[in-house]
């Protein structure tokens, strides 16, 4: 069955207005397109590389000091961690040792002494049941770090360095040995005669 006229000619116009629509978003856009390209020329893209370049402030030159005095020398130095939680205590034992491996430092050995227990005993229930009692108990673990010679600056800047990180609960004690000259009255004078040795009797 043939469609009407009517339907017929509204669908070759709709074809008609879709058309001429598509050709005007077509020529918009050329137009656009050539306008900015008109306005904003296409540019060469940069030849130059950038390469990052060290500043030094003088700020930080100033903090560094440089004396004539002979650096401290630490024949031994010992940091005792205490804290009540066993595994904190196990993580900070692996990163100090891997810091003193990092600045080469030479850790002797690391003690465990044994864990201490504090006791607290106190009632349930004051002036009634007096027989009623609980008891807290605190633990504490400790480890020590042994470390053999090292100077006065390596020792500042690794101290601050392993302190800076030291968890939350854990205590830290240090204890150094340093190396001295032997006092002048101490040393034996250079004049001091000789013991003429003894002649053996005939």
């Amino acid at each position: 069955m043939a469609a009407p006229c009517g339907i017929l000619a509204f669908r070759v116009s709709a074809l008609l207005a879709g058309r001429s629509i598509a050709q005007r978003l077509a020529h918009g856009t050329t137009k656009t397109a050539g306008n900015y390209l008109r306005y904003f020329p296409k540019q060469a893209a940069p030849t130059t590389i950038f390469q990052p370049s060290l500043c030094y402030s003088s700020s930080t030159s100033q903090l560094v000091e440089t004396t004539d005095e002979p650096d401290v020398l630490y024949k031994r130095i010992a940091l005792l961690c205490k804290g009540h939680d066993e595994a904190v205590l196990d993580s900070y034992e692996q990163f100090v040792s891997m810091a003193a491996k990092e600045l080469g430092l030479k850790l002797e050995k690391i003690h465990r002494p044994r864990r201490t227990y504090d006791r607290i005993t106190l009632l349930k229930s004051v002036h009634v049941h007096k027989k009623a009692k609980v008891q807290y108990e605190i633990r504490t673990h400790y480890r020590v770090f042994h470390f053999k010679h090292l100077t006065g600056s390596t020792s500042n800047v690794f101290l601050e360095y392993v302190q800076r990180n030291l968890p939350e609960g854990v205590a830290m004690e240090v204890k150094k040995t340093a190396l001295e000259k032997l006092p002048e009255e101490l040393k034996p004078s250079e004049t001091q005669s000789e013991t003429a040795p003894v002649e053996a009797s005939p």
